[in-house]
């Protein structure tokens, strides 16, 4: 691999995808960066919120030994009832709790990588993305918010050939975008809601930036898939979905819409973070349900589909 003679920054990572095909075309290794600019209550992956290394628990292999919280310096560990208690607010991520507990219940979420070696390990899968006219997709959180350490780590993928996608909420400054386009192959952009007071209401900002950093994309040529999570009751109502749907069909470039259900794969998750999840009755859409929404996706001549 070349690039010897390019910055070498380094980023938090928090896992590594294999094999993904919902990602972007063909077989995909996806890159999980720390970090976001959103906190939407219906997040699957809450433990990439945090710009920084956190801790998170097993719950279901503790043995409730005690020696966490006896061990514990900061309190974050308490003992009530014959549970566990973990409060974050309190936890410094000092890995106490990993050196003492004997059946591995808690692991950091978060690796500090260089460029460099993160470009090595998403090339062991080269094989599969030539085959299937696949790549990488860097993701999160909001992997765009590492823009030094994704650009570098970019450009040696594209220096093997590689196909390079990104999938993101738009909520950066444009600068980012700007500054990570002439390095990528495909953007996912997410919309989640079309107007701005909905997107205020329940994410607690406007979707002005969201909006005009997708003009500004659709004006560099690359090709966008725009990605439409359907969340019953919030954002599926005939004039968010059909605002939404007139958006895609009116942006340049688009080349396909995907309609993604909402699902409760990562309410665990918060448990073992120590946090509640915001949407506990929240059910997912019905396959006729999304049915029906791709039918209204076609009708507006997108290229739509169920899923990623």
């Amino acid at each position: 691999m070349q690039g010897n003679d390019h910055p070498n920054p380094s980023g938090w990572v928090s896992r590594l995808q294999r094999f993904s095909t919902k990602d972007g075309p063909g077989i995909r290794t996806t890159a999980f960066l720390k970090g976001c600019t959103l906190d939407c209550p219906w997040c699957s992956n809450p433990e990439l919120i945090s710009p920084s290394q956190e801790i998170i628990a097993h719950r279901s292999l503790c043995i409730r030994c005690g020696n966490c919280c006896s061990a514990c310096p900061t309190g974050a560990l308490s003992w009530q009832n014959g549970e566990v208690l973990y409060n974050p607010a309190r936890c410094d991520t000092c890995g106490t709790c990993i050196q003492v507990c004997p059946q591995e219940v808690y692991a950091y979420v978060g690796e500090r990588m260089e460029s460099n070696q993160l470009a090595r390990e998403l090339l062991r899968d080269r094989v599969f993305f030539e085959v299937s006219k696949g790549g990488v997709t860097f993701s999160g959180g909001e992997a765009a918010l590492q823009q030094p350490f994704v650009h570098a780590t970019a450009i040696r993928l594209q220096e093997e050939n590689t196909h390079v996608a990104l999938d993101t909420a738009g909520n950066v400054a444009w600068e980012y975008l700007e500054n990570l386009s002439p390095v990528l192959n495909l953007v996912l952009y997410d919309i989640k809601f079309s107007h701005t007071e909905n997107h205020r209401q329940w994410l607690g900002i406007g979707n002005e930036r969201v909006l005009d950093n997708l003009d500004r994309l659709s004006r560099t040529e690359i090709p966008i898939w725009i990605r439409l999570v359907i969340l019953p009751g919030l954002n599926d109502t005939a004039v968010e979905i059909q605002s939404r749907l007139s958006l895609a069909a009116s942006t340049r470039h688009v080349e396909r819409v995907d309609l993604l259900p909402y699902h409760t794969y990562g309410i665990g998750k918060y448990r073992r973070l120590g946090r509640d999840y915001r949407l506990p009755d929240m059910e997912p859409p019905s396959r006729e349900r999304m049915e029906e929404l791709l039918a209204l996706a076609l009708s507006y001549g997108l290229n739509a589909h169920i899923g990623g």
